[in-house]
C-alpha cells in the first residue's frame, strides 16, 4: 500500500463511479423525448462522465509506460490475467442472461466487456509505446499528431457534417476520404490516451498551463452537452455523435480530470487507505456493475423511475456501492479474487 500512486487511486475510484453514473443514464437515453426536459438531463448528466474510460487508460499508460516491464512478463502476468478475466465473466453473463453458453456470446462478451479486450490490445503494444515516450519530443510528437489526425480534424469533419450545407459537406467528405487514405493508425484509438497518461504523470505542469486545462475542459463539457442535444433534436432521435470517447471534447474533459486529480487528491492517513481499498475493487465494480443494474431495471428502477436530476446519481450510489460489496465478497473468496478480479 505505501508504493501506490494516492492521486492514481482516486482517479480509479472516481473514473469508476463515472463508469456507474454512465450506465444509469444510459439505459433510458435512446428511449426518451429529445425535446423534453427528461432527455436534456440525461444528455448533461452523459457529458459530464464522458472522460470515465479515457482516464482508466490514461491510468493505465502511467503506470505501464513508467516501468521497464519484460515483454514476456506483460505476456504472462497481465495480458493472460485478462483474458482468463473475461472468458470468466462472459461465461457468466451468458448464463445470468441468456441462461445458455453459446461460444459466440462467450467470445463477444457483455456489452462492457469490450473494454478488458482494448485494455489487452494496448497491452500488447506496451514495449512499443514504452520506447516511444522514452523521449519528450518523440512523445510530444505522436501526441501531435494525434491530436490533429485522430481528435481535431475528424471533430470538425463531423460537426460540418451536421450543422453545414450540402456544398460544404462534399468538401468536407473529401477532406475526411484524405485523411483516412493517410491511415494513420499508429497513433488512432486508445494508444492516444495511453501515451497521454504516462506524459501527464511525469509533466510538471505551471498553475498557468493547469487554468488552460481546466477553462478547455469545462468548455468541452459545456460544448458536447450543447452539440450532441442541437444533432439530436435536428434529426428527431437521441444521438451519441459527441459523446464518443476519441473526441475533441472528451480529450479535453480527460485532461482536465486527471490534472485536477493529481494537483489535488493529497490526503493521509484513514482517509488514504479507504481510497485504495475501493481503488483495488474498482475491476471488480466494472464487471459486476452491469449486473446489479439490471436487476434495479427489472425492478422498475431506472433513471426515469422519478425525477433524472435525483434518480441519475441516487441510483448510481446504489449501484456503486451493491457492486463494491459484492467486489469486495468475491475477493475474500481465494480462487475466484486471485484469478477473476
Amino acid at each position: 500500500m505505501e508504493n501506490r500512486v494516492h492521486y492514481l487511486d482516486c482517479l480509479r475510484v472516481a473514473a469508476t463511479f463515472a463508469i456507474v453514473f454512465l450506465h444509469v443514464g444510459a439505459v433510458k437515453f435512446d428511449f426518451s423525448d429529445v425535446n423534453g426536459f427528461e432527455w436534456q438531463v440525461l444528455n448533461f448528466y452523459e457529458s459530464i462522465v464522458r472522460w470515465a474510460v479515457p482516464v482508466f487508460v490514461m491510468i493505465s499508460g502511467a503506470i505501464f509506460l513508467g516501468k521497464d516491464i519484460p515483454a514476456s512478463t506483460m505476456f504472462r502476468k497481465y495480458i493472460f490475467k485478462m483474458a482468463r478475466i473475461f472468458v470468466f465473466w462472459s461465461i457468466l453473463y451468458c448464463l445470468l442472461q441468456t441462461h445458455s453458453l453459446k461460444l459466440k456470446d462467450i467470445l463477444e462478451g457483455n456489452f462492457h466487456m469490450w473494454f478488458i479486450l482494448m485494455i489487452i490490445g494496448l497491452y500488447f503494444c506496451v514495449p512499443i509505446l514504452r520506447e516511444i515516450t522514452r523521449k519528450k519530443f518523440i512523445a510530444g510528437y505522436f501526441l501531435g499528431l494525434a491530436f490533429i489526425f485522430v481528435f481535431l480534424i475528424p471533430e470538425f469533419i463531423m460537426i460540418s457534417r451536421d450543422f453545414f450545407g450540402n456544398h460544404f459537406r462534399q468538401t468536407i467528405s473529401s477532406m475526411a476520404r484524405n485523411v483516412s487514405v493517410m491511415n494513420l493508425s499508429l497513433v488512432s484509438g486508445f494508444s492516444s490516451y495511453f501515451v497521454l497518461g504516462k506524459v501527464l504523470n511525469e509533466a510538471e505542469i505551471t498553475p498557468a498551463q493547469r487554468r488552460i486545462i481546466y477553462l478547455l475542459g469545462v468548455v468541452s463539457l459545456i460544448s458536447a452537452a450543447f452539440l450532441n442535444s442541437a444533432v439530436s433534436m435536428k434529426n428527431h432521435r437521441a444521438s451519441q455523435n459527441y459523446f464518443q470517447w476519441i473526441s475533441l471534447t472528451t480529450l479535453f474533459e480527460s485532461a482536465a480530470v486527471f490534472v485536477f486529480f493529481k494537483q489535488h487528491s493529497e490526503c493521509g492517513g484513514i482517509l488514504k487507505k479507504i481510497v485504495s481499498i475501493f481503488s483495488s475493487l474498482s475491476l471488480g465494480v466494472y464487471l459486476i456493475h452491469i449486473a446489479v443494474l439490471n436487476v434495479f431495471t427489472e425492478h422498475g428502477i431506472t433513471a426515469l423511475s422519478f425525477s433524472p436530476i435525483i434518480s441519475v446519481p441516487l441510483i448510481s450510489l446504489l449501484v456503486f456501492s451493491a457492486s463494491c460489496a459484492i467486489s469486495l465478497a468475491l475477493k475474500k473468496i481465494p480462487f475466484i479474487g486471485k484469478y477473476f478480479l
